[in-house]
């Protein structure tokens, strides 16, 4: 019961302040979500910051993740890669960027 109090005071305050869980793992992006960022000219540490600290949705087995900065907003849509494990081979969490975007620039 004391643990059930504590989580659930810990959510609140996250929610008070706006902090999010960060998600951890190797980012792997395909041909396309390649050419978008070219297109929209946004760099790799750009996309893993609004990946780690950016609002989730779901759709299905694909994720919907945008962060809004100070003039634009930056998104993307991912899926997670399921590794096999193998005695040899560490598994690592590994998440398909499959495309992204950058929008709504405000002057």
């Amino acid at each position: 019961m004391k643990q059930v109090f504590k989580d659930l005071l810990v959510d609140m305050v996250r929610q008070l302040f706006g902090w999010g869980r960060s998600r951890d793992g190797k980012l792997v992006f395909t041909q396309n979500a390649f050419h978008k960022m070219r297109d929209y000219q946004l760099s790799e540490h750009t996309l893993l910051d609004t990946f780690n600290h950016g609002e989730v949705v779901s759709k299905g087995d694909k994720m919907q993740v945008t962060r809004t900065y100070a003039n634009y907003t930056v998104g993307l849509w991912y899926k997670t890669i399921y590794t096999p494990f193998h005695k040899n081979l560490g598994s690592e969490k590994r998440y398909l960027i499959i495309t992204c975007w950058k929008g709504g620039e405000y002057a």
